[in-house]
């Protein structure tokens, strides 16, 4: 009961996270063509954006599978999903620790293929 609780109040969150992300994304890539802001939003929008657009569509298909009762395939993409989320979390670090460095964006996006292909599959 406790994790179709929390799932469901994952939906919510998943919600505002895409709101958020598209928000932010949208803003960015505006100051970049009428500001002069950093330029690199412009070549990597469409990275984040695919990125953001991957997560919302494994996330929907696990709880499809859920809906369905097919609870591995569930747990596979729900991990799927969490893992291109990483991405947004691997490139705030990066860019912490580094400074707004043009390869920080693609860096931190693509990490999540790192997760899956290593750390999930490879451990599971």
């Amino acid at each position: 009961m406790l994790h179709m609780a929390l799932g469901r109040l994952n939906i919510v969150l998943v919600v505002v996270m895409v709101l958020a992300g598209s928000s932010v994304l949208t803003v960015r890539v505006e100051e970049a063509v009428r500001n002069g802001a950093p330029r690199v939003w412009l070549p990597c929008g469409s990275l984040i954006m695919s990125n953001l657009i991957l997560f919302v569509s494994f996330f929907a298909a696990g709880v499809h599978m859920a809906l369905k009762n097919r609870l591995q395939a569930h747990r596979r993409l729900i991990v799927v999903a969490s893992a291109m989320a990483l991405g947004a979390g691997f490139f705030h670090l990066i860019l912490f620790l580094s400074g707004f460095h043009p390869l920080a964006l693609p860096t931190g996006v693509l990490s999540c293929s790192l997760f899956i292909g290593i750390a999930y599959d490879w451990l599971t």
